[in-house]
């Protein structure tokens, strides 16, 4: 199922590809990634399921290519794998925005792509090339 979203995801923003340098990309790689150490305690990522309120340890697995620009702004979507404890892969998107030289992480969804979805939908987010 999630290859199928990727390839729609893929196929849908084809069309819209918003230009940004290979430094920024770069550079927003790099911030997501001190963003993921600086809130990791005792090398796990921890998180708390809103929908049935336990605590969900998570693990860095992989980062993904895909970075998404949204329409407004430097605001950017940057795509992570965690894995939990069972090794389930859990999607992660980090929402970073501009301070500085640097990007920070503003909003952060686990394993909950509607709200990017919903951006898609409305034509606010862009793959970017």
């Amino acid at each position: 199922m999630r290859r199928i979203w990727l390839a729609a995801l893929l196929i849908w923003t084809g069309s819209a590809l918003a230009d940004v340098s290979l430094n920024t990309k770069l550079q927003l790689q790099a911030d997501m990634e001190r963003h993921i150490q600086g809130v990791m305690i005792n090398g796990v990522y921890p998180h708390i399921d809103l929908a049935t309120g336990a605590q969900q340890t998570l693990f860095p697995a992989a980062g993904h290519p895909m970075i998404l620009k949204m329409s407004q702004g430097e605001l950017f979507v940057l795509c992570s794998e965690l894995r939990d404890e069972s090794g389930q892969s859990h999607n992660v998107d980090f929402y970073m925005a501009k301070s500085g030289a640097r990007y920070k992480v503003i909003r952060t969804e686990v394993a909950n792509r509607a709200p990017l979805k919903a951006l898609m939908e409305r034509g606010l987010v862009a793959k970017v090339n």
